[in-house]
């Protein structure tokens, strides 16, 4: 019976412990795409400010 018992505690236990990992698995992948749609906006914001700084200076030549 106690082992019985014990049996279902620790299948419970690694049920939890999988979800926890996939769960972990889950965030390490959307703080990847985070990273990457930051870096996308951070390399389009360079390209509009390069694009305004060189129309003003052609504009003022």
């Amino acid at each position: 019976m106690l082992s019985r018992l014990l049996d279902v505690e620790e299948s419970q236990l690694r049920l939890r412990r999988d979800e926890v990992n996939q769960a972990k698995t889950r965030l390490a992948e959307m703080k990847k795409m985070f990273q990457a749609e930051k870096s996308r906006r951070h390399c389009f914001l360079f390209s509009c400010n390069v694009y305004v700084c060189l129309s003003l200076v052609v504009g003022r030549n």
